[in-house]
């Protein structure tokens, strides 16, 4: 890429990380938490959430029954 001209770097870089869980992997445990499961057991995290987010939930939105 550096010798077609696209870019200024000898050196890839990562602008995101994502990070992609099956189904069985993770549940919502509360409108703000998430348990994923590791080897050690579950673990809770603490979203940080937007206000496009808080509007879909007091417009009654629900999740989908996926993620039940």
């Amino acid at each position: 890429m550096k010798r077609m001209g696209r870019t200024n770097r000898r050196y890839p870089s990562i602008n995101k990380i994502l990070v992609w869980f099956d189904d069985h992997l993770w549940r919502m445990d509360e409108l703000t938490c998430v348990r994923i499961a590791t080897h050690r057991g579950w673990v809770r995290v603490e979203l940080e959430l937007n206000k496009l987010y808080w509007k879909c939930i007091n417009r009654d939105w629900k999740l989908a029954s996926e993620l039940d």
